[in-house]
């Protein structure tokens, strides 16, 4: 399944604002207390908090398609826009996103490898991502892919405070010749 990897337009704002609070409401609605997880999707996914990530250009969103088809979404976060680690040698991977019923089927690791490559050409020693401690699934996808834990952070769902693993992998390349 090959997939193309596009930059969001200002004008599928609400595009992504549909998809985006889908695919995370799928993700996460069963470990979640309901009240909680429609405050976030409500600030998370407002269409206003999405155009000011968009106007922002250290923000980088993309769709995966596949013929034609929607399937995942990511964003990438450079520079200051970054949640912490606000460097010129990292990149941060915010969001990455599979259609549930497009999930198992390599599309996650495919948007972890664009991900990679993106940042590599910007000339970035690492990627680095926040992913819940219970996420069991993505959590061993990224080990698998090269990410180590190295921290832990707070992300907030509504008035719940959850613990994040901050992973990350090194880009650089050692030269061999």
């Amino acid at each position: 399944m090959k997939l193309k990897i596009v930059p969001i337009k200002k004008t599928q704002l609400d595009l992504l604002a549909t998809f985006g609070r889908r695919t995370f409401y799928e993700a996460f609605h069963q470990d979640n207390n309901p009240a909680d997880l429609e405050m976030y999707l409500e600030y998370a996914f407002a269409k206003a908090q999405l155009q000011r990530e968009l106007s922002n250009p250290d923000c980088h969103f993309f769709f995966a398609y596949y013929r034609d088809q929607h399937v995942g979404y990511l964003k990438i976060n450079t520079e200051i826009a970054q949640n912490e680690y606000k460097t010129n040698i990292s990149a941060e991977l915010e969001r990455i996103y599979v259609d549930a019923k497009h999930q198992r089927k390599g599309i996650g690791k495919q948007l972890l490898d664009f991900a990679e490559n993106y940042a590599r050409e910007r000339d970035m020693q690492y990627l680095w991502l926040g992913v819940w401690e219970r996420n069991p699934n993505a959590i061993r996808l990224y080990q698998r892919c090269g990410y180590e834990k190295i921290d832990t952070h707070i992300y907030v769902i509504g008035t719940d405070p959850q613990t994040d693993y901050i992973m990350r992998k090194n880009l650089t390349y050692e030269r061999t010749d």
